[in-house]
């Protein structure tokens, strides 16, 4: 009986001192004599929901630290975030450097025992010397052969940098003079003729396009 008790112990992850022969009590000690680490962290919410590199983020929510009170794991995507400051129910964090603006990263924390994630809570926005996020307006003409001189106007159509990068479709397009309100750009080959194709603009400050703007003649 007593060798059924000790493997049944050992089956739940037991240490055998965890188990009485007779009467079997199963303490909270695993195989190996560690502590458990408690419930899952929960994340309640996190603010601000978007900023540039290095913002510092406040998260909310319980049992962020575990039983020992070691900080937890703070994740943009797969980026680790500097933990600033840890309580229990609240983590100032800095948001990581490597992440194009524009885009919207989810917020993860974990620890031993567990993890909760907040998909989407994120948007990088530009950082100094990026200068603001830009706006396309409008295509002009919509329509002309490859080669063709085509003009983009806008808001901040270039960073502070002075440069901007711009696609017909999947295919880029040689940027012929640069403005923050106005760039020119000369039609490149590679797109289906008749076909609309989408125009996007990108500066270090960001993205903007639009949809079907502009269409390859014979």
């Amino acid at each position: 009986m007593k060798d059924a008790v000790l493997g049944l112990c050992l089956t739940l992850g037991l240490a055998s001192f965890a188990c009485d022969s007779t009467h079997p009590t199963f303490t909270e000690v695993d195989l190996f004599g560690e502590p458990p680490c408690g419930p899952s962290p929960v994340l309640t919410s996190s603010s601000p929901d978007g900023g540039p590199p290095d913002t510092v983020l406040t998260l909310t929510g319980r049992g962020f630290l575990d039983p020992d009170g070691n900080h937890p794991v703070v994740s943009f995507d797969d980026l680790p975030a500097r933990i600033i400051e840890a309580r229990d129910d609240q983590l100032l964090v800095l948001a990581p450097s490597g992440v194009p603006a524009g885009v919207y990263v989810s917020l993860s924390v974990r620890h031993c025992g567990g993890e909760d994630l907040r998909q989407d809570a994120f948007r990088y926005l530009p950082g100094l010397g990026c200068g603001e996020w830009p706006k396309l307006e409008s295509v002009e003409p919509d329509e002309g052969v490859v080669g063709a001189v085509v003009t983009l106007r806008g808001v901040n159509l270039t960073g502070h940098d002075d440069l901007a990068a711009v696609w017909f479709g999947d295919v880029a397009a040689e940027v012929l003079t640069t403005s923050m309100t106005e760039l020119t750009v000369r039609v490149p080959a590679g797109n289906p003729v008749g076909a609309p194709v989408r125009v996007l603009l990108e500066t270090c400050g960001g993205k903007d396009w639009i949809e079907e703007a502009f269409t390859i003649a014979s």
